[in-house]
């Protein structure tokens, strides 16, 4: 009996010891990252719900999450090495690339561009081609909006600048308020641009969507740089666990993500129902609650599914040079 007790005082012990060296290590490995999203809308959630929800912690990623408003100066911000990931627009990241710059998208929310076309509820404009010679705000000249309008308004035999008058605004949140306060006949925005609509103080244009007009694009790309990546790939395949963990637990937890959501937002005056049916929008993309594709782990089982989303991304190569 005493060889017993002893013996079980001797692997508590060891187990204390153990805990205490994997907890130093956690410790020693802990990640500092900087992530910039560039307007408070779901589809950029989803590091700001890691953050909150305690997801980069468990992950041992020390995460500030920040708005800085415009793709592009978000990616000219990643380029310079003031951030570590941008969640932006993929378009001025492949404008750099082209360039010549190093950004590399390692993720994205969506595979369909919610880029659209909104004016006041009172507007007489009922078609793209009713703006000509009006004036459209967008974010920032070369974001996803931008790219977006332009290659609309051609599509409908419309010239920028010379049949409809393009202005930059800044931001999401400024292209909104200018279209409200009536300096500007319409605005583009992406999917958060639809909490207003919901509130009733927009409309969307009809026709005037990426999705209607066939404009494809990917959304909220997270975007990192080659020299990131050679130097310390451990690091971000530790995030992007973290990551899409986060994207799990939007597709699984409504409340906890409807809780968290309702504080990234609360500057925007986004009430509740307004981002029930925002983050519907999403999950309904993910097979959470009507089953999941052939093939892969069922919702009856979260871990599973969890794990499996993770091991396919873990898999991933990144490429070993410039």
């Amino acid at each position: 009996m005493i060889r017993t007790r002893n013996l079980f005082l001797a692997l508590t012990a060891f187990l204390g010891v153990l805990v205490s060296s994997y907890d130093h290590a956690a410790a020693q490995t802990k990640r500092k990252v900087t992530v910039t999203w560039v307007a408070p809308s779901v589809a950029q959630s989803v590091a700001w719900l890691a953050k909150e929800v305690g997801i980069f912690a468990k992950h041992g990623v020390d995460a500030d999450v920040i708005l800085l408003t415009g793709s592009p100066r978000a990616i000219q911000t990643l380029l310079a090495g003031d951030i570590d990931f941008a969640i932006a627009g993929a378009q001025a990241a492949m404008r750099a690339r082209m360039r010549g710059a190093d950004p590399v998208f390692v993720a994205t929310t969506s595979n369909v561009s919610s880029q659209r076309v909104l004016v006041r509820p009172d507007s007489s404009l009922k078609r793209l081609e009713d703006l000509k010679g009006k004036t459209v705000g967008i974010t920032q000249y070369g974001s996803a909006g931008d790219s977006f309008f332009r290659s609309a308004l051609r599509k409908v035999g419309l010239r920028p600048d010379t049949d409809v008058a393009i202005l930059q605004m800044g931001g999401t949140p400024q292209v909104s308020s200018a279209l409200v306060a009536g300096k500007t006949d319409a605005g583009v925005t992406g999917e958060s641009g639809l909490l207003l609509v919901h509130q009733g103080r927009l409309k969307e244009l009809p026709g005037a969507s990426a999705k209607e007009m066939n404009l494809r694009s990917s959304g909220a790309t997270l975007t990192i740089t080659q020299r990131y990546i050679n130097r310390d790939r451990s690091g971000i395949m530790q995030f992007m666990r973290a990551y899409v963990e986060g994207v799990h637990y939007f597709k699984t937890n409504r409340q906890g993500t409807l809780r968290a959501l309702q504080k990234y937002l609360r500057h925007s005056g986004t009430d509740r129902p307004s981002l029930r049916r925002s983050t519907g929008r999403y999950r309904s993309l993910a097979g959470a609650e009507r089953g999941s594709a052939p093939g892969r782990p069922g919702p009856g089982n979260r871990s599973q599914d969890q794990e499996f989303q993770a091991g396919r991304l873990c898999r991933l190569e990144f490429p070993a040079g410039n």
